[in-house]
């Protein structure tokens, strides 16, 4: 059995634990565990295209073949039946005891083989031609608004811990849960000052709609910049800024929570700046769901956080996605094969020795929590659902545990996600999580939004999403031999479902970058005085708008500063954002006397940075010229982050003063207009045309040129070429081309004549 290149819409991963894959690269083992299956060929190898095989069959399929029959007492077995009668009675007795030392009966083997699908980035899946269900991640940081004391203190204190700035589920967890572990954070341990009740009113504000929600942001967080100011100017404002940092540096969400990360997720787009993930969720969701309803949810995450756990090299195959060089068209798949140690946790063990013992959750729980009761009644409702969970949990096996035919056909494991989990880095520190997050996998959710508004303006972040899955193994022991003919022997096999825990790597986000866009190239007014022939007034307002460009490089540091919007902006082609989304901070004046032929041409040509203090959304300023000189002016605007528009259309300025009071004349020009005028209508097609006589027409005729009795060509001055009966020299060909853009026609004519050249001898 081949696999199947196409799984869904995603990218494809496949796992086979080591001893049931051979591979002669990629670091996976040769080696199968079990001989009795290598001698079958019921093992997978790795291709040369990246994927497995499934053999599925003996070497030599004449030496005999496998098929799984049911005995009278509804046990399965394997039986083995040679092709051909043996020989001589010694010849059979001889290929049975090969066989039978083939079958280990004090081996235990396994057989994890399971299968999951990895997100595609989302401008990548756009453009795949599948059919079904997208598993997708997207990630965007945004800029909403400017909150300056929000934004200067995070600028003026840039070793704080991004654990202490506002968090989207602390404060929505108070608002609309009233949880009071997460109070601590959200008043800054008591120290949030607000004259109006903005606290108050932002937490009261998330459990209505959205409009009430954004009516108090702006207030808010100009509060909390002003108090944790104060807190951080304070005698003991490290040392408490540090316990808040360590204390909130987990989430874990219970089934209640998710909300949070579906219909309600907008009210965290609601803050300044953040970062957005959004990824598709596993559409299984069994045991999860199962687990939250039995308030157990959590418990399965303290088993991660809290126990060591086992490992298991498996042998990956992978599916990428690249993107074509045609704009239009599909990416392009590949595979490659590698080994891989996943961490793992036994269920069963889980079950019986550690839930409602594991130690608590670090960091904060959010949603609804177990009601606590006396001791003795909480031992006896633990006991109670301990029992009811654990027979849940073997039906959950039964029902989709593989039979024998389907372990020895090389059908998968079952697998699920339970849950998730997301961790945020900095780019300057990818080894150590600021800030971790569990979120459970359910049925009541198909993709994950999450929200992360603990960022710092400029600041670069990681985020890597891990998936907690469930996988129903497979144990299996040979335990018994039985000869039935000279050509048949039944060997039985226990089989046992093995239930683990595995954490799979499922994506990595890398250069996450909160930077407020580009505005939009200023509106420009420039006016002559009257009766002044060397002075002008230019006028420059900020410009609102929402545009995708191709940005314009005029000075050294522009490079620097677009390279950092494409990461921002996350864009793959040559053009970025630009829209006015706060007020301007600057206008830039650029000046030359020289006629442009690009904005080239404006380098180190700025004469004049004029602010407007952040208070104001225009600027004007005299500038003295000199009549009968022509003059080039573009403008650009730059917001309160630095960053710089295009620059505006170019103006020609010139002040007549030959006759009479003097006068301005104003062009702009257009930089197409004269690449068309000074453009030559030429197209070379020596690359694509030729135009010669075929070999036939440039042969020399003898007869016609009078040379068949000549014994020299001296003193010939006239020949005829060509010995085909239709001839071609004289005479004149037309050739049409047409556009097939355009569909416009070129006529050529064209007159074929020889010339005769004498060679000198």
């Amino acid at each position: 059995m081949k696999q199947d290149k196409i799984y869904s819409f995603g990218r494809s991963n496949i796992f086979i634990n080591e001893g049931l894959v051979s591979s002669k690269s990629g670091g996976i083992s040769e080696n199968i565990s079990d001989p009795f299956r290598r001698f079958l060929g019921r093992y997978y190898m790795t291709q040369g295209d990246g994927t497995f095989l499934y053999r599925g069959k003996l070497k030599d399929p004449q030496v005999g073949s496998l098929s799984v029959v049911r005995k009278n007492n509804g046990d399965s077995v394997l039986q083995f039946k040679f092709s051909a009668d043996p020989q001589t009675e010694e010849e059979g007795d001889k290929r049975m005891v090969s066989l039978a030392r083939l079958i280990e009966t004090k081996g235990i083997f396994y057989d994890f083989f399971f299968k999951v699908q990895k997100p595609v980035e989302y401008s990548i899946a756009k453009k795949m031609n599948k059919a079904g269900r997208v598993e997708y991640i997207s990630a965007t940081s945004n800029y909403n608004f400017l909150a300056s004391r929000y934004e200067k203190f995070i600028q003026n204190n840039p070793t704080i811990s991004e654990n202490i700035l506002p968090n989207f589920y602390a404060l929505y967890a108070e608002g609309t849960y009233g949880q009071a572990d997460v109070q601590p954070l959200n008043s800054l341990l008591g120290n949030f000052k607000s004259k109006k009740r903005t606290m108050e009113k932002f937490l009261s504000s998330f459990a209505s709609n959205e409009k009430f929600v954004r009516d108090g942001f702006a207030q808010y967080f100009d509060d909390f910049g002003q108090s944790a100011n104060n807190i951080i100017k304070s005698k003991n404002g490290a040392k408490i800024f540090g316990a808040l940092s360590t204390t909130y540096r987990v989430y874990t969400f219970s089934n209640d929570a998710l909300p949070t990360f579906t219909t309600e997720a907008s009210k965290g787009e609601l803050f300044p700046f953040y970062n957005k993930i959004e990824f598709s969720t596993d559409t299984k969701s069994l045991l999860s769901d199962l687990l939250w309803e039995m308030k157990a949810g959590d418990e399965i995450i303290k088993q991660v956080v809290r126990s060591a756990p086992q490992f298991m090299k498996f042998g990956r195959s992978a599916q990428l996605y690249k993107r074509s060089s045609m704009k239009d068209s599909p990416p392009k798949e590949s595979y490659f094969t590698s080994a891989q140690t996943l961490n793992m946790w036994d269920i069963a063990s889980w079950i019986q020795e550690k839930i409602f013992v594991t130690k608590g959750l670090p960091g904060v729980f959010v949603g609804e929590k177990r009601r606590p009761n006396k001791p003795g009644a909480r031992a006896v409702a633990e006991m109670s659902t301990k029992t009811v969970l654990a027979a849940k949990i073997n039906k959950i096996a039964q029902n989709t545990y593989r039979s024998l035919e389907k372990v020895f056909n090389g059908a998968p494991s079952y697998s699920e996600a339970v849950f998730y989990k997301i961790q945020k880095f900095s780019e300057d520190n990818l080894t150590t999580p600021i800030c971790t997050y569990f979120v459970p996998n359910s049925s009541k959710m198909r993709e994950c939004t999450f929200i992360d508004t603990q960022v710092k303006y400029g600041s670069k972040y990681a985020y890597t999403i891990s998936s907690y899955v469930l996988v129903v193994g497979t144990e299996y022991s040979y335990n018994t031999f039985n000869q039935i003919d000279q050509n048949t022997a039944n060997i039985g096999v226990g089989t046992i479902p093995k239930m683990k825990l595995v954490e799979v790597p499922m994506a990595i986000v890398r250069n996450m970058l909160v930077l407020d866009n580009p505005p939009i190239p200023p509106e420009s007014l420039i006016v002559s005085y009257k009766g002044i022939g060397n002075k002008i007034m230019i006028n420059m307002n900020g410009s609102t708008g929402d545009r995708m460009m191709v940005p314009v490089v005029l000075e050294a540091d522009d490079k620097v500063k677009i390279d950092l919007l494409r990461i921002a902006q996350r864009v793959s082609d040559n053009k970025l954002r630009f829209k006015s989304d706060d007020i301007p901070g600057s206008f830039e004046i650029f000046r030359t006397t020289k006629k442009p032929s690009s904005y080239e041409d404006f380098e180190g040509k700025k004469i004049r940075i004029l602010s407007t203090g952040g208070l104001a959304t225009s600027a004007s300023m005299q500038d003295s010229i000199t009549t009968d000189v022509k003059y080039y002016y573009i403008f650009r605007s730059v917001d309160i982050h630095g960053n710089i528009s295009n620059p505006s259309p170019v103006y020609e300025v010139e002040m007549k003063s030959s006759a009479g009071p003097p006068y301005m004349i104003l062009n702009t020009v257009d930089f197409k207009e004269e690449e068309m005028r000074n453009k030559k209508p030429l197209k070379s097609m020596r690359r694509y045309v030729q135009i010669i006589p075929t070999t036939p027409q440039g042969l020399l005729n003898v007869g016609a040129s009078n040379l068949i009795s000549a014994t020299t060509v001296k003193g010939v001055r006239n020949v005829v070429l060509g010995v085909t009966d239709e001839k071609l020299w004289g005479k004149k060909f037309r050739f049409r081309f047409t556009s097939k853009k355009t569909g416009r026609k070129i006529d050529l004519d064209v007159n074929f004549r020889s010339e005769h050249q004498l060679k000198q001898s």
